[in-house]
């Protein structure tokens, strides 16, 4: 199985896919802060734990929507590597079931974190260009985590005034096709997926300890950046398992010394000690992590307002390079 730009083939099924994720693990800022950017790096990092565990999860799918078949072949590509369509970059995959020429069904697969009033218009023109693309049948898949934003998308979407409409099919967490942990067992990108939409609350202990156990079989980035993504958003007693003992100790602990420095910033307002101590708490915690910042981008810190300063001490435990930083700082 290869990922990123090149072709990705699993049991026949071609899937479309417009994740950058395959390039770095950049888990980015807490989606459920919205602020108004482009795909938040949780959302980019479902849609690639769905593409990278295809093989795993058809049957489960097929079992949940009544129009897929599970005896079709499947085949994965990436939509970079394929005819360059905009309605294909922004899709997030493009699932072919059957013959990868001459398909009889197209699931177009969304990962849809928030209530976004603009999301059904795109869809709509997601559906009409895959039919007219493929000339076969077409169904759109939402894959939501939060049941509110479950229920949003699960509303059928107008398509002309006689009443013609599209009715996704949606996965929420409620909804998304439970396997067995002895199927999971060896998949981590499948494990990974199953307990971020089912164990929120930490109600499935088991199934976030297998994840912990197979997230080992991965590369080191890899393995660092799906502990960080657990552990922001799993229950804060996914900590308290055994486990997670294998979390790197400089992310079990960060959050701690975090809190502590704005604690104090907090107390003492803007003044210059406190701040220069989240400064110097940042910097340090940069070094551990990816590297020591430069002379420019540690003065641009330093001008910073003390809100923006705590916003970087929490966004920058998701960088993978110092470019973060950079790219950060760039934009506030």
């Amino acid at each position: 199985m290869l990922i990123g730009r090149k072709t990705m083939s699993v049991r026949g099924m071609t899937c479309l896919a417009s994740s950058p994720y395959a390039k770095q693990m950049d888990l980015g800022p807490d989606p459920r802060q919205h602020r108004g950017m482009p795909p938040s790096a949780f959302h980019e990092v479902l849609v690639e734990l769905v593409r990278r565990s295809a093989e795993v999860l058809a049957p489960a799918w097929a079992r949940a929507l009544p129009v897929l078949d599970p005896a079709l072949p499947v085949t994965c590509v990436d939509t970079s590597a394929s005819e360059p369509l905009v309605v294909e970059r922004r899709a997030d995959l493009v699932l072919l079931f059957g013959d990868a020429a001459k398909p009889s069904l197209v699931l177009i697969a969304e990962v849809q974190l928030r209530v976004d009033a603009a999301k059904p218009w795109a869809w709509s023109q997601y559906v009409v260009a895959m039919r007219n693309r493929w000339k076969c049948d077409v169904a759109l898949l939402i894959i939501a985590p939060d049941p509110k934003v479950a229920r949003w998308a699960s509303k059928p979407i107008p398509l002309e005034v006689r009443g013609g409409s599209i009715r996704p099919l949606v996965l929420g967490s409620r909804e998304f096709p439970r396997m067995d942990l002895a199927d999971l067992a060896g998949h981590p990108h499948a494990t990974v997926l199953h307990a971020l939409m089912h164990c929120r609350d930490l109600t499935d202990v088991p199934l976030a300890q297998q994840a912990l156990v197979d997230i080992e079989m991965l590369p080191s980035q890899e393995r660092v950046g799906y502990y960080r993504i657990l552990q922001r958003h799993l229950s804060p007693s996914f900590l308290a398992l055994p486990e997670a003992d294998m979390i790197p100790i400089e992310l079990r602990y960060f959050q701690e010394w975090l809190d502590d420095a704005k604690a104090e910033a907090r107390a003492e307002g803007r003044a210059n000690g406190s701040h220069a101590q989240l400064v110097r708490t940042i910097t340090r915690q940069l070094g551990r992590t990816v590297a020591l910042p430069g002379p420019e981008a540690l003065a641009r810190m330093e001008a910073l307002p003390l809100e923006t300063l705590e916003q970087l001490a929490e966004d920058l435990l998701d960088f993978g390079s110092i470019d973060d930083l950079d790219n950060w700082l760039a934009r506030h």
